[in-house]
């Protein structure tokens, strides 16, 4: 089960069970930060607007919340693609003090080392936090509609298994907070298009007003399970980021102009 743990003026999400095996995890909300306006407060990313130095301060305040340095965290240039990269030691540092020297066009990060934490940022899109047990390997992506109708959590899983053999039976997962289906209305062009590409039934609903609500976070576990992950191992939050703009960023919310919460994932 996730938890709420509270630093100072933070709060964030975090999974005991995980922290227990050796696994660093925290899933920021959006308060206690120095970001202003549409950033407040701790927006923690560097490509929405927001004065890049007063982003670095929240980073900053955000490695000291979890207690890693921030040069030890990787960052990547996230463009909805289904791109994976594997990382290590020599990654620690991209695109945390620079969005420049992110990893390009990649929207999820494998690694095996410990002490290179993975980050990424969200505002409704999807985390999803994969952990192998017996390997020892820890995968973190960000998978908005484009990504899921490319089934990138599954890309990531095969990443997985081909780069460190890891087994689909020990890996568990993590949906985190994001747009629910309780609030992310679509188009009838892009529904047809999930129907036809992902096989969605109960997960993609029609109002008797004709308007199309798609739950994401189901989707992805669905995603997860035809992968071969077993059903038990996967955890969701089932918090709607829109819904909870208190403690969130909302893309759809906000109408476009929001920060970004960050997830970060690492071996310790």
């Amino acid at each position: 089960m996730w938890k709420w743990q509270q630093k100072g003026d933070i709060a964030y999400l975090t999974l005991p069970e995980w922290e227990q095996q050796g696994v660093k995890v925290a899933v920021s909300g959006r308060q206690g930060g120095y970001s202003t306006g549409e950033f407040a407060s701790l927006n923690l990313a560097l490509h929405v607007g927001d004065n890049p130095s007063t982003v670095l301060k929240n980073r900053e305040l955000w490695a000291e919340t979890v207690g890693v340095e921030p040069g030890d965290m990787v960052c990547a240039c996230q463009t909805h693609s289904d791109h994976i990269a594997v990382v290590d030691e020599g990654y620690r540092g991209r695109g945390v003090f620079d969005y420049t020297t992110g990893l390009p066009d990649t929207d999820a990060l494998v690694t095996d080392r410990p002490e290179v934490y993975l980050m990424a940022f969200y505002a409704d899109c999807v985390p999803i936090l994969l952990f192998d047990r017996v390997a020892g390997v820890v995968g973190l992506v960000h998978s908005g509609w484009k990504g899921t109708i490319a089934r990138i959590a599954a890309r990531t899983l095969v990443c997985m298994q081909k780069e460190f053999g890891c087994r689909v039976s020990d890996v568990m997962a993590f949906v985190g907070p994001s747009i629910g289906g309780c609030c992310y209305e679509v188009g009838q062009d892009l529904a047809a298009r999930a129907r036809r590409v992902l096989g969605l039934n109960v997960e993609l609903r029609t109002t008797v007003e004709g308007k199309f609500f798609w739950d994401l976070p189901r989707t992805n576990q669905i995603i997860l399970e035809r992968a071969g992950l077993l059903s038990e191992n996967i955890l969701i939050s089932s918090i709607c980021t829109r819904c909870h703009q208190e403690c969130f960023y909302s893309y759809r919310g906000s109408e476009g102009e929001t920060g970004r919460i960050g997830v970060l994932l690492g071996l310790k």
